[in-house]
């Protein structure tokens, strides 16, 4: 009988060992759980901020394809634009021209009026002058 209670000592003994090494494992088993959890929810946090951050760069990104759309439409109108004025200048340039040449034919039509005014004063003095 002592045999009996010497060996169901060493059982409960090793029992007990046992289950303190279960505890342990278990103790270890939660920690790495928690240490789990608060790595997996830091990823969480980063991948949510990455996922913000990708979101804030395609918005901008849309924006500025926007802005140059927008861009290239002004610099379309400004050369329409500048070849509407263009052709207005050359227009101008013609139309002036066209004056020049009409004041040239006035000015050519009052120095010849002018002239024969002249020659008929002329004319008229030396008649009224020769007393």
């Amino acid at each position: 009988m002592e045999s009996d209670l010497a060996a169901a000592q060493g059982n409960y003994a090793g029992l007990k060992e046992e289950q303190l090494k279960s505890e342990n494992a278990w103790g270890a088993a939660d920690e790495a759980e928690k240490k789990a959890r608060e790595d997996l929810e830091r990823e969480l946090s980063s991948s949510r901020s990455i996922s913000d951050d990708v979101d804030c760069l395609k918005k901008a990104l849309r924006e500025n394809e926007d802005t140059i759309l927008q861009s290239r439409k002004l610099i379309e109108d400004l050369h329409v634009e500048k070849t509407e004025l263009a052709c207005l200048c050359k227009r101008i340039e013609r139309a002036n021209t066209d004056l020049v040449g009409e004041n040239t034919t006035l000015e050519e039509k009052i120095c010849g009026e002018l002239f024969y005014f002249l020659a008929f004063i002329f004319l008229l003095w030396c008649l009224f002058s020769i007393d």
